[in-house]
Parts: structure tokens; C-alpha cells; sequence
């Protein structure tokens, strides 16, 4: 079969040779001209496309061997300090990401999870290479919703749009009074989620029903129950079937309590995880290995 240019080539030589306008040769450089131009259009329209698209909200998720980790790898930790100290929108800007949303990191698992907004999810992987994340980290990149978005999403999925849950308030417990846990300090803790598609909300109505409840619910007193003084964080994947919540408690003990009687332990298999915050991470790992007065050679600085 002949080829897209030799089939131009046949049929506009053939109209202007016949024609008696131009000469074969120069019949076959119009074709070539033309040819160029279209694919020069095109990819002018696709780039304008991509430009214009929608952000959406992705989660970059990395996993390191400990031995990488920059709490033990003194060069992983020049990295990561570095990264702190760059500014960060020249790349971001080539690669089609308006914001990043989120930076935790886990020391005890060895993981990290960052939430972006981008109009070009594809070149997620070239951003994570280029920044050098990818280098000590295994990645996978999830697209993720908020969970404002998930109660939106559910309700006309199932026509809940009239629902209206029957919300007792939560009573409030003694426990939460206990001697020194006002006093205990508040730290950061991830509530991982997984769950089987047909528990989704997605696809269960069931659970659909449960999820809108919660998001209709006066959370405060059972919060104070356990020990949980604020939620930070609340993102979901229809695609993976995950939720990860970030929260801050003085008493992780009882978040297995607090999933267990807000009901998303029911649908969910769940783990708790101590997180930082990226600008905890580069404090910690700048006194962990002695580089309080180190600098990049050659960073561009925020």
C-alpha cells in the first residue's frame, strides 16, 4: 500500500502537471511544503489544546528502599534540600503543572505523597525525572478527587440529589477530657484506605448514602472523642479504590476507633501513617546529617 505522502504526492503532482502550472519537481516540493505546514498547524493546535485544558488533580505516590530515604542518605538529602530551595514554577510551567497542592512524607514507611494540579498528566513522569524525585523513588501517579468532589460525583450518580440522612449528634465523652490529652502534643498521621470496586461509592449506593452522610455530619464532637484536633487533608481515587486522610490527633492510638465508629472502616481496609510535612523533612534531615549551613551550588533560589 502506498504511503499518506506518496498518495499526496501522486494526486497533487498528477493536478498540477496537468494543469501545466509547475514542473514534477517542483510539484513535489509544494506537496513537501504542504505537507509541513499541516503538521506544524496541527501541532499549533494541539499545543494551544493543552495550554487550555482543565487541571486536574493527581497524586504523585513514591515508595524508596531505606537506604535511599534522605533521613539515612546524606546525598538524597542534599537533593531533597535543594528541591526546597528551587523555585519551582519554571518547571512546573514547562510541564503543564499550575500547583502543587500537598507534599507529605512518611519516614516510617518510606513513602511520599504529593497532590498536584496539572493540565498535562502525561508529563508527570518527565517532571518527576527532571526534579530528580524519580531517582530514589518507585512512582505511580493516581488521578484524585477532593472529597467535596466525591459527594458531588456520588449524589447524581445514584439520584441522591433529595436524599437526606436521619444524623444523630455524636454524643460527647468523657474520654476526650482525659488528664493530659489536651496537653499531649498534636502530630500529623495519614489514614490510608483500600477498598474493593463494589464497596466504591462510585458503584455502591449503599455506601453512597454512608459517604454523603459524613460529609453532612457535624464531625467536631466525635473528633474531640479521639483526640483529633483537625482534618487536613481528605482526597479519594475512583480509579485505585483508595482515600488517604491526612489528620492531626494527640492520640493516634484511637483513629482505629474513630474510622471504626465514623463508619469508613466498614467499607475500607485502612492504615495509619505518621507523616511530615515537606518543610518538616528538610528541617529533620539538615540536623540528621549536619548540613545546617549547606547550600546548593547552583540552585534558583524561591
Amino acid at each position: 500500500m502506498k504511503s499518506l505522502k506518496q498518495s499526496l504526492l501522486a494526486i497533487f503532482s498528477g493536478v498540477f502537471i496537468g494543469k501545466g502550472l509547475v514542473s514534477t519537481a517542483r510539484a513535489q516540493l509544494l506537496v513537501y511544503a504542504s505537507i509541513i505546514a499541516s503538521v506544524v498547524s496541527s501541532a499549533g493546535s494541539s499545543s494551544a489544546q493543552s495550554a487550555s485544558a482543565e487541571p486536574t488533580l493527581w497524586g504523585i505516590y513514591g515508595v524508596h528502599n531505606r537506604h535511599d530515604c534522605p533521613v539515612n542518605n546524606r546525598e538524597t538529602a542534599k537533593e531533597v534540600i535543594e528541591i526546597s530551595m528551587t523555585d519551582l514554577q519554571p518547571l512546573m510551567k514547562k510541564y503543564g503543572i499550575t500547583s502543587i497542592e500537598d507534599m507529605y512524607h512518611s519516614g516510617l514507611e518510606h513513602t511520599l505523597v504529593w497532590v498536584v494540579k496539572t493540565a498535562r498528566p502525561h508529563d508527570l513522569e518527565e517532571f518527576t525525572i527532571e526534579l530528580g524525585v524519580a531517582r530514589w523513588n518507585d512512582l505511580k501517579f493516581v488521578p484524585e478527587r477532593t472529597f467535596a468532589d466525591v459527594i458531588t460525583d456520588i449524589t447524581a450518580l445514584h439520584g441522591l440529589e433529595d436524599f437526606k440522612p436521619v444524623i444523630e449528634s455524636v454524643p460527647f465523652s468523657a474520654k476526650s477530657g482525659l488528664a493530659g490529652s489536651n496537653s499531649a502534643e498534636t502530630t500529623l498521621w495519614g489514614i490510608y484506605g483500600a477498598h474493593n470496586r463494589h464497596d466504591c461509592p462510585v458503584n455502591n449506593r449503599e455506601t453512597a448514602k454512608e459517604v454523603i452522610e459524613t460529609s453532612m455530619t457535624d464531625l467536631q464532637p466525635l473528633m474531640n472523642k479521639y483526640g483529633i484536633t483537625s482534618i487536613e487533608d481528605m482526597y479519594h481515587s475512583g480509579l485505585e479504590h483508595t482515600l488517604v486522610w491526612v489528620v492531626k490527633t494527640t492520640r493516634p492510638h484511637d483513629l482505629e476507633e474513630f474510622t471504626i465508629e465514623l463508619g469508613v472502616a466498614r467499607w475500607n481496609d485502612l492504615k495509619f501513617v505518621p507523616e511530615r510535612t515537606f518543610a518538616d523533612v528538610i528541617t529533620d534531615v539538615r540536623a540528621l546529617h549536619g548540613l545546617e549551613d549547606w547550600e546548593p551550588e547552583a540552585v534558583t533560589k524561591k
